[in-house]
């Protein structure tokens, strides 16, 4: 099962999407060859990526980058170096990984990032958007505060969801358990994995594969029938 494809198909003509830790926009690009019409506001609170995807898309008036954090709160941290923009508040447990190469051009010294929420961004536009239908979602560990802060959204607009899921969230951000038990039983959402499979919360922890990072779908359950049979 190709999970992108996979929700992208059910999509409107010309949806609302976030992605949320744009990179390079690998996933802008995505969404647009799916869907020419959609409009995408895309965060990336790291320079080097943030000005690369301003380039990037910067014929595509429906595609909005924004150097922002997404998080469980409003915050301005003035000072972030780039392994503590990487891990957040963990950076002494920082991994390199195959983006080393890439944050090292955000250069040695600190930088400010701005963080805001999900909800908090959709309540601020001047004209109110439609329904959030998809949502990227990479954040190397954060994506329980990343959910607690789209709580309204996601109960609201039922968006599909691609999720990365990364081997050190109980490492380096999130707990694990936290960001499961957050998407199951408050949100009403369930995973569907590359394997065409439905584990459960508890089969989800149990079988986590910690030596890696992968893909997921997180669907609303009373959408998940329709996408099974895709």
């Amino acid at each position: 099962m190709n999970l992108l494809r996979t929700l992208l198909a059910p999509l409107s003509p010309a949806p609302f999407c976030l992605d949320i830790g744009a990179n390079e926009g690998g996933y802008i690009w995505s969404i647009l060859q799916a869907r020419p019409e959609a409009t995408v506001h895309a965060f990336e609170p790291l320079h080097h990526f943030y000005k690369h995807c301003e380039r990037r898309f910067a014929g595509e008036p429906n595609v909005h980058i924004l150097p922002l954090g997404i998080s469980n709160k409003e915050e301005y941290v003035e000072g972030l170096a780039v392994h503590e923009a990487w891990t957040l508040d963990k950076p002494e447990r920082a991994k390199k990984g195959r983006n080393a190469a890439s944050l090292e051009r955000e250069g040695p010294g600190t930088f400010p990032v701005m963080f805001t929420t999900v909800d908090a961004h959709i309540r601020l536009q001047h004209t109110p958007p439609p329904p959030v239908e998809f949502i990227k979602l990479d954040t190397d560990g954060y994506e329980a505060r990343v959910l607690a802060g789209a709580t309204a959204t996601l109960l609201r607009d039922r968006p599909l969801i691609l999720i990365e899921l990364s081997y050190m969230v109980d490492d380096i951000g999130d707990s694990v358990d936290d960001m499961l038990t957050h998407l199951y039983e408050t949100l009403g959402y369930r995973l569907l994995l590359e394997d065409g499979s439905t584990p459960t919360q508890a089969e989800m922890y149990a079988q986590w594969p910690w030596h890696t990072s992968f893909d997921a779908a997180a669907v609303p359950v009373e959408r998940l029938a329709g996408l099974e049979r895709r």
